[in-house]
């Protein structure tokens, strides 16, 4: 299971509660990229639920071609490593509050991929009950 610290935790409250003070109500999945200074590619999706996860790893499984690799799940979170594109991302959501889907990847050659499923999950509607 992918950890982040809580520098990681604050930043991302931070953003999270700027992007709310922009926007009441969400059409779409909100999304944000980021770049770790250890070359980590990472995107964050929001709302942070089970339901959402499952959406967000089947989409992006049956978007981009991938293959499961492994499924993790447990009280801690649930972790599905895919292989897509000769790269491996990893779809994570950790059961801490506050805390979003999270897709990353440490392969710097996969930052093509990154921003195209990024530019997908933007398309994605956050809508409840919405099953792909």
């Amino acid at each position: 299971m992918i950890s982040a610290s809580p520098h990681v935790a604050l930043v991302y409250n931070r953003i999270q509660s700027c992007l709310q003070q922009f926007s009441i109500l969400w059409e779409f999945m909100k999304i944000i990229k980021l770049k770790a200074r250890d070359e980590k590619l990472e995107i964050w999706c929001e709302p942070s639920t089970r339901m959402n996860f499952m959406r967000v790893a089947r989409h992006i499984k049956n978007k981009f071609g991938g293959r499961v690799l492994s499924k993790a799940e447990g009280p801690g979170g649930i972790v599905w490593r895919l292989h897509i594109e000769g790269k491996e991302i990893i779809v994570d959501l950790s059961d801490w509050p506050d805390f979003p889907v999270s897709i990353t990847t440490t392969e710097k050659s996969a930052e093509n991929l990154m921003d195209r499923i990024q530019h997908s999950l933007e398309q994605l509607p956050a809508k409840r009950g919405f099953r792909l």
